[in-house]
């Protein structure tokens, strides 16, 4: 992680399927776990968590604009802890159901 983050990035995030995620942001890294969940099919399970993970910063000013790539840049990890807790919780509802089905964010 921390070599990609040399590359640029202020944010990198590696999931790790049923062992959760691992995140670092400007140098402070966190595992993030996962809940337990009847898995009833994997399919779209990582567009589902990268579209919680999304979502999550838009809803938190951390994407959009220049605004938000300011707010980002100075981000810490708890700014960005309930972006991942969404990803994880989109995820789980995901691998919960037949198909690439993701939630709606009215079930989050």
């Amino acid at each position: 992680m921390a070599r990609w983050q040399a590359l640029g990035p202020r944010l990198v995030m590696i999931t790790r399927g049923p062992k959760g995620v691992l995140a670092s942001i400007g140098g402070e890294s966190a595992q993030f776990p996962t809940t337990d969940v009847h898995v009833v099919d994997t399919v779209g399970a990582g567009d589902s968590f990268m579209s919680g993970v999304i979502s999550g910063l838009l809803d938190a000013g951390l994407l959009g604009g220049m605004e938000g790539r300011a707010r980002l840049a100075a981000a810490t990890m708890a700014d960005i802890r309930p972006a991942i807790e969404r990803a994880l919780a989109c995820s789980n509802i995901t691998v919960s159901r037949a198909g690439a089905n993701p939630p709606r964010r009215e079930e989050l």
